[in-house]
């Protein structure tokens, strides 16, 4: 499944979300000539010049209203935005399961080195999935911990979120590291604990 990840067409190379996000931005009624909310992926400039492009290839219309450059999808637009918007659903489905596949591999390594009293280390997007997949395998999750206060005591399948300190005590076999925006600083976190033998795992 790493196949799926290396092959996305809408994360590597970025033209085609550039291009979705661009006639997306347009059909919401971004028509005024800056195309709204593109700030965080592109910069005006870029974005202009994916807008020129659609033009070019009859995706978009352009008129003036006042002095005002509106655009507007053409009915190829509009097909193509429905395109883009099912072929990027299928793609996230493809590249969860490859996510979910490398997961488990890595967890299965875990399990039949006797890991079985966990704990999950953040709490965030993947603690779902990575829950399911550790009790798939029969590992028993004793516990999650994260850094931000706000999380504290939120319940999670009969668990409540706790500081991150609290690892040592908790005393499992394992800790699964499972996030990418914050791993560095979660492993940094780590190296500063007294864990003994407790294995460190990223996910």
């Amino acid at each position: 499944m790493l196949h799926s990840l290396q092959r996305s067409a809408f994360l590597r190379p970025r033209e085609r979300f550039h291009e979705l996000l661009a006639l997306q931005q347009i059909a919401i009624g971004a028509r005024d000539g800056s195309i709204a909310g593109s700030d965080r992926l592109a910069d005006q400039r870029t974005m202009a010049g994916h807008v020129q492009e659609l033009v070019q290839r009859g995706l978009v219309a352009v008129t003036t209203v006042d002095g005002a450059v509106r655009y507007a999808l053409t009915e190829a637009g509009s097909r193509r935005l429905r395109m883009l918007t099912v072929d990027l659903a299928r793609e996230l489905d493809t590249l969860q399961e490859a996510t979910r596949s490398l997961m488990r591999a890595s967890l299965v390594m875990l399990a039949l080195d006797g890991v079985q009293r966990v704990v999950l280390y953040p709490f965030g997007e993947t603690a779902e999935l990575t829950y399911a997949l550790v009790r798939a395998l029969d590992m028993d999750v004793i516990g999650i911990v994260d850094d931000s206060p706000r999380k504290w005591g939120v319940r999670f399948h009969g668990l409540q979120v706790q500081p991150a300190a609290t690892l040592p005590a908790l005393a499992p076999d394992a800790v699964l590291v499972a996030s990418a925006v914050f791993q560095e600083q979660i492993l940094a976190r780590l190296a500063t604990m007294s864990l003994g033998s407790m294995r460190i795992h990223v996910l």
